[in-house]
């Protein structure tokens, strides 16, 4: 079971509308990175409270979940950025999962002047089904 198939198509996904994207942390060996960009953060798989197969726990359905934080130094940079990710991801269908589904209340914009610049941050939540099964699984 992998999760990496879904992980790189929702990063390819995320590229395709700004350019600038981080999987969890920006590394160390970027330079500042160009405002705006997108760090993904992904979280589970966990297994759904219904689709319990009755041979195998390996083909249960799981809930796979991640948000995308857009990173810029005005408020409204972020809000535009965001509201371009938002619509990628609406509705998109990585492999072996069912479409992503936007999930508000999962966070909120906020800003940060602990060290200058100011950095405006704005998150997309996504929720996704999946089974993880790929060519390893036989």
């Amino acid at each position: 079971m992998q999760t990496a198939p879904y992980e790189n198509a929702i990063v390819a996904r995320v590229q395709g509308v700004t350019p600038r994207v981080f999987v969890s942390e920006v590394p160390d060996s970027t330079p500042t990175p160009a405002f705006p960009y997108v760090t993904l953060f992904f979280g589970g798989p966990i297994r759904a409270g219904t689709d319990h197969h009755i041979t195998s726990s390996r083909n249960d359905t799981m809930v796979a979940y991640g948000t995308a934080q857009v990173q810029s130094l005005t408020d409204a940079s972020a809000r535009d950025v965001a509201d371009v990710v938002r619509n990628a991801l609406s509705g998109f269908i990585p492999p072996n999962c069912g479409e992503l589904i936007i999930e508000g209340g999962l966070s909120y914009s906020n800003g940060t002047n602990a060290v200058p610049p100011t950095k405006y941050y704005r998150e997309v939540g996504f929720t996704f089904r999946t089974n993880l099964q790929s060519a390893f699984n036989e």
